[in-house]
């Protein structure tokens, strides 16, 4: 069977196993709300603890990031294309704002 985990999904099974997160985070010794911060971003340490725990790889618990991931990715690759081509246009036009003094 596959299943779509997300942070509620995430969380509730963590719950249906008879922890909290803040139980784990003094099980593992990680600072308060660390696992909190990893159901909403990416911190590869906590989801690891998160996967030992739940016994199900990181790739399968996380995969929804790595779908998102993939369009930031593209999405920055595209303001550096226009960064370079902002670049390119003020070489061609030679230096900007400089004045000689006669």
């Amino acid at each position: 069977m596959k299943y779509d985990w997300d942070k509620h999904s995430i969380k509730a099974e963590i719950n249906r196993r008879n922890e909290t997160l803040a139980s784990l985070e003094r099980r593992y010794k990680l600072k308060p709300t660390t696992l909190k911060v990893a159901l909403v971003r990416p911190f590869p340490m906590a989801e690891k603890v998160i996967s030992k725990f739940l016994k199900v790889p990181v790739s399968v618990l996380f995969a929804y990031r790595n779908k998102a991931k993939s369009k930031r990715r593209n999405l920055q690759r595209s303001d550096v294309s226009r960064v370079d081509r902002k670049r390119k246009s003020q070489k061609r036009t030679g230096s900007i704002g400089t004045e000689v003094a006669a």
